[in-house]
């Protein structure tokens, strides 16, 4: 798909179109998680044990770039609690995609792949995972669930 343009409007007209199917943009969810993690707002300073994020404001303006219409979900926690928090506003908002940063490697403390896989079931929604973990120090994992439908 593609945003239509006037001049998209008015090749339609020209081919005799009454109508052209469209659809809203989707409305996209950003957060990061981890304990780690500073946010970027003005005056915030990181204690020594944690760095700024920057993987949420990256991916706000990325989803923003592609039409999207975005909402910040802040920090998140790593916890159990706060990641279920974080989806369960998502699907009470009416986001189409949520998008965490973080919490899916192999750490005690990564509930983002366990939530997926277990909060979801929960609520009668299942997913499919496709995960992906990248040969560096330290390890990088990612992954991605799509809603089965």
């Amino acid at each position: 798909g593609k945003m239509l343009s006037p001049a998209d409007a008015g090749l339609a007209a020209m081919a005799g179109a009454e109508a052209v199917t469209v659809h809203r943009l989707p409305r996209c969810a950003v957060a990061s998680t981890g304990d780690e993690l500073c946010d970027t707002s003005v005056g915030a300073s990181p204690l020594r044990s944690q760095v700024f994020d920057a993987n949420r404001p990256m991916l706000l303006a990325a989803a923003e770039c592609v039409g999207a219409e975005t909402r910040d979900g802040g920090l998140v926690a790593d916890s159990r609690e706060a990641v279920n928090v974080a989806v369960t506003d998502a699907l009470k908002n009416g986001d189409d995609i949520l998008c965490l940063s973080g919490g899916v490697s192999m750490g005690d403390s990564d509930f983002v792949k366990v939530w997926s896989r277990v909060g979801l079931r929960r609520r009668g929604m299942c997913t499919k995972r496709h995960f992906l973990t990248l040969s560096s120090s330290p390890s990088v994992g990612i992954t991605k669930d799509v809603l089965c439908t």
